[in-house]
């Protein structure tokens, strides 16, 4: 994958900027366990007064902080209700069961959205066959550090918008349908190209572009601070010109 040069395949791929690196080098450090870290003690702080917080504990993933989550609130039998495409359901191996003895109820929400009147109805009743619904669990698009959160919120916007670029690109060409888009993530189905979501990104990893891919028909692309709109312009001409020969038939084939 040394090829890709506009991968949008996920934000996870982005590398630290120069100032970051620079920010990282003359971080001031300590011993965090005793909370003697003058660094990790300034990102609680800031993160607290964000969300206004009483107080916050550093973790290094997402993942960490999911299954901390569950082990404070779960015990073993009780049931954890969260949308059926939740990270934590498909990408933390099985974490609640491993770790805390909790299973997990799918709820069919729409785009990772789910109504209360949903979780109402997944609740167990109160009954000795039934495992007990102990948490509830909403996703939202989080992922910060100390010089991002002084530094890159307000870029934020600037991904925001490239996103409503990539989508609407995508939305303009026959055969690929275009979901409504509320951050940087943008996913989309090319069902009616006739071909799959795995076939249509093979075609353009030659050209250097990656999305990632979701479903069989159905692929994402996010946005993010290593990916600018030229890119974003780019990636939908080559798309263009990709789709252009899906779609014109093969005369040498009967």
């Amino acid at each position: 994958m040394n090829n890709i040069r506009i991968d949008l395949y996920s934000d996870t791929i982005t590398k630290p900027t120069q100032k970051m690196r620079e920010f990282m080098c003359g971080a001031e450090v300590g011993d965090e366990q005793q909370r003697e870290d003058p660094t990790v003690n300034m990102l609680v702080d800031m993160v607290c007064e964000l969300l206004d917080k009483e107080d916050a504990i550093f973790v290094p993933s997402g993942t960490m902080c999911n299954q901390i989550a569950f082990r404070v609130y779960c015990r073993p039998g009780d049931e954890i209700i969260m949308d059926h495409t939740a990270h934590t359901r498909h990408y933390e191996a099985g974490g609640p069961a491993a770790l805390s003895g909790a299973t997990m109820y799918p709820i069919e929400g729409r785009r990772g959205i789910f109504t209360g009147s949903q979780v109402e109805a997944a609740i167990r009743p109160a009954e000795n066959h039934f495992p007990r619904s102990r948490v509830v669990l909403i996703e939202q698009t989080s992922n910060m550090g100390v010089y991002a959160l002084k530094h890159h919120v307000e870029r934020l916007t600037e991904d925001h918008e490239n996103a409503q670029i990539l989508a609407r690109g995508l939305a303009e060409i026959d055969g690929i349908t275009v979901e409504p888009v509320e951050t940087n993530l943008v996913f989309f189905d090319v069902a009616g190209l006739g071909i799959t979501g795995s076939a249509f990104n093979e075609s353009l990893i030659p050209h250097g572009i990656r999305f990632s891919i979701i479903g069989e028909f159905v692929l994402r692309g996010v946005t993010h601070l290593d990916v600018s709109r030229a890119q974003i312009e780019e990636a939908l001409d080559c798309i263009r010109e990709v789709v252009e020969k899906i779609a014109t038939p093969n005369p040498g084939k009967v």
